[in-house]
């Protein structure tokens, strides 16, 4: 009965300590490594990330692409809020990470991520007008008031947003690879 008990009493403090670990484990680094719960790499550059302003049509992609980013100047809106669409064209989609920030890395102001989406379209949606303020009027940092983690890191882009949107799918079973289809909105300045 003691060696029940004492086998019992490390198999618990085992399974605590598994659970700890598991609990206290980052978001998927891999598709984020952004996130601020993520380990970092130290950077001493201060020069903005080269990134390519977004398209103003939408934007296809494929599962051997893995992942599109692009520096988004929404155009002004009515409704105030900033929303990116991923509809899925053909194949099957079995992970999806949509995430709009400040920079790369930055503020982030939405962040999407699902296994396997159920819906064939997933939208993220964000404020751009929040408590009297709104994106237009104060572009830089703008997404440090939507970031539930506290502090401010830099927006080495100034004023655009970063458009991040990371997938994996596979082929349907007509044998049609993984596409997406991302549409912005409001569009891209300068857009049509």
């Amino acid at each position: 009965m003691k060696r029940l008990a004492t086998f019992l009493a490390v198999f618990t403090t085992l399974l605590l300590m598994l659970t700890a670990i598991a609990s206290a484990a980052p978001p998927d680094c891999e598709d984020r490594p952004e996130h601020p719960r993520c380990p970092t790499t130290t950077t001493t550059t201060t020069e903005p990330p080269i990134t390519q302003p977004c398209p103003t049509d939408p934007i296809a992609l494929t599962a051997g692409q893995g992942f599109f980013e692009c520096d988004w100047t929404p155009e002004v809106s009515s409704d105030g809020m900033g929303t990116v669409t991923v509809e899925t064209v053909s194949g099957e989609v079995t992970r999806l990470v949509i995430m709009v920030r400040d920079s790369s890395p930055g503020d982030i102001c939405v962040i999407e991520q699902l296994g396997k989406p159920i819906a064939s379209v997933v939208e993220a949606t964000f404020k751009l007008v929040y408590e009297g303020e709104n994106y237009w009027d104060s572009p830089i940092h703008w997404c440090e008031r939507l970031d539930t983690v506290d502090g401010q890191r830099e927006d080495f882009n100034g004023e655009p947003l970063h458009l991040r949107v990371n997938f994996r799918g596979k082929r349907d079973t007509d044998g049609k690879p993984a596409r997406v289809l991302i549409s912005l909105s409001p569009g891209q300045v300068g857009g049509g």
